[in-house]
């Protein structure tokens, strides 16, 4: 079972893991946060957050494989994945690594759109 309203964000940006999770904690989710894929994949296991978010390129293990590694855990078949990063969705989407991923996040982060989509996947989750 998934830990409700719970999220893992991944990002190896200091700057960018605090400003999501400052503005998604005044939300009244639960954020956890990752400096890298491993990092994220070893949390997540942990914690199993309905909502991971990965930035695609990181080191130790970047997002693509982190997600591709998450998805081969069944403890984690509840956690949603987004991917996060400055790459186009297209672009993403033809690395073939979309079936790892529910949804994609572009960067720079516009907080708004942030909010009014994670809101969204937590009301779709609940219906």
């Amino acid at each position: 079972m998934t830990n409700q309203r719970s999220i893992l964000i991944a990002d190896d940006e200091p700057d960018i893991r605090e400003f999501i999770s400052y503005n998604l904690s005044k939300q009244g989710f639960v954020v956890y946060k990752a400096n890298n894929g491993l990092e994220a994949l070893e949390l997540a296991l942990k914690i199993k957050p309905s909502l991971i978010v990965l930035d695609i390129m990181m080191p130790e293990m970047n997002g693509f494989e982190a997600s591709r590694k998450m998805r081969e855990q069944i403890t984690l078949d509840d956690s949603l994945i987004f991917f996060l990063s400055a790459m186009s969705e297209n672009m993403v989407r033809t690395s073939g690594y979309q079936i790892f991923a529910d949804g994609f996040l572009p960067k720079p982060i516009a907080i708004k759109e942030l909010i009014i989509k994670v809101n969204q996947i937590f009301t779709d989750q609940i219906h």
